[in-house]
């Protein structure tokens, strides 16, 4: 089985889903270098969190759920759009109370 994907990886998937029409983008800025930004949200808070979001970024390249389409957009692939819609369906779900369970 795979492994699952990391936090930061599931919330660029369903933030690019929901917000960016699939898009993620990495800008480079002359003082801070790299940052991975979604719709109007970049995940630059500081340095430990911006290596987080790129390494999260590389995690869905390799997973097959993101796709480098220029040297600064990446595109959810069709895999990436159904596992953003699983991972919104799995935060959405509400465990069953005790009765349900008993039931």
């Amino acid at each position: 089985m795979a492994d699952p994907l990391s936090r930061e990886a599931k919330e660029l998937l369903t933030e690019a889903a929901n917000k960016a029409r699939g898009e993620i983008w990495t800008p480079s800025y002359d003082v801070g270098g790299w940052v991975v930004s979604v719709a109007e949200r970049e995940f630059d808070d500081d340095p430990e969190i911006r290596r987080r979001y790129l390494e999260a970024l590389g995690e869905l390249v390799s997973s097959g759920n993101v796709e480098q389409e220029t040297t600064t957009k990446y595109v959810l692939t069709s895999k990436g759009w159904q596992t953003a819609k699983l991972s919104a369906w799995e935060a959405a779900r509400v465990p069953p109370s005790e009765e349900q369970k008993l039931g």
